[in-house]
């Protein structure tokens, strides 16, 4: 795997992944969710853009290798920071081009605020399993309703957080919590491989910064801001996401006014690896509309 490039923007440390950065075309750059990190996206990736796109992993605020700064505090966890960090970032990366924006779950989250600050950088976007309230169900919702029960809840998650990064196996064992068809994860070639990537960084998370997270992103919706984003956005979810249910997609396709909304029958948070070709077609026909 490569080495990480960082960029220090407002006191915080950022990481991305360049890939074909010999290609000449509009750049994609990709947005991780919650506790993943920039090597997420590495063989998770559809084989049409590897062949045709320049292409980047960049990092959400405090998740390792990025770094939030020394004191942050939860409440400065808000909407406007993530545009205030990764527009500056992307600029870093791609200098004046537009890029496509593509997001997963937290990530999709971002990618509509970026287009929301910077319209003129933003040429599309693609959401997947995004939201637009950040009170979440599944695994990431019951670890926020414990933190709310003060310091015992919080020293609780925290351990939670640990265990994934004490081993590989424990970290594939939580995919379990995101996925409706766990055989068809199970299945996909790339997993251990996929696996052992992401556990570089997970055994480094920093469950200081996904407090943060936890605690902040319950009180926190972005449906007013929807009817301002004219971007072209592909938002696409899985029929039985239980981590950010398939409601949350659909306020953001009837918030935005430019959106399409495509639902992959039987699959849960992570369509890339439970139903690969059907997540594949829909990005590539996407991809084909707008960039051509």
């Amino acid at each position: 795997m490569q080495e990480p490039r960082f960029m220090q923007i407002d006191g915080h440390t950022l990481a991305a992944f360049g890939y074909n950065e010999d290609i000449d075309s509009v750049p994609l750059v990709f947005l991780h969710g919650f506790t993943a990190n920039i090597a997420y996206w590495a063989r998770s990736q559809v084989p049409a853009i590897d062949e045709r796109f320049r292409w980047y992993s960049l990092s959400l605020p405090g998740h390792y290798p990025a770094a939030f700064p020394e004191g942050f505090t939860d409440a400065e966890l808000t909407p406007d920071l993530f545009a205030r960090l990764l527009v500056p970032a992307i600029q870093e990366l791609v200098g004046t081009q537009s890029v496509i924006l593509v997001g997963h779950s937290t990530g999709g989250f971002a990618a509509l605020l970026i287009a929301e600050a910077a319209p003129e950088m933003v040429k599309g976007i693609i959401c997947i399993g995004g939201f637009v309230n950040g009170d979440w169900s599944g695994m990431s919702g019951r670890m926020q309703k414990q933190v709310m029960r003060g310091a015992l809840g919080r020293a609780m998650v925290k351990v939670q957080l640990r265990m994934i990064g004490l081993h590989p196996r424990l970290l594939r064992s939580s995919l379990k919590y995101y996925v409706a068809d766990l055989d068809a994860v199970s299945a996909w070639p790339e997993l251990d491989a996929s696996i052992a990537d992401l556990f570089v960084y997970t055994r480094r998370l920093s469950t200081d910064a996904m407090i943060s997270y936890l605690t902040q992103m319950p009180s926190i919706s972005i449906s007013d801001r929807l009817s301002g984003i004219a971007t072209p956005t592909l938002v696409l979810t899985g029929e039985r996401d239980l981590a950010y249910p398939r409601d949350e997609s659909a306020l953001v396709h009837e918030g935005l006014p430019n959106s399409q909304l495509v639902v992959l029958e039987g699959v849960g948070h992570l369509p890339m690896i439970e139903e690969p070709q059907e997540y594949q077609e829909a990005i590539t026909t996407w991809l084909a509309e707008v960039v051509g």
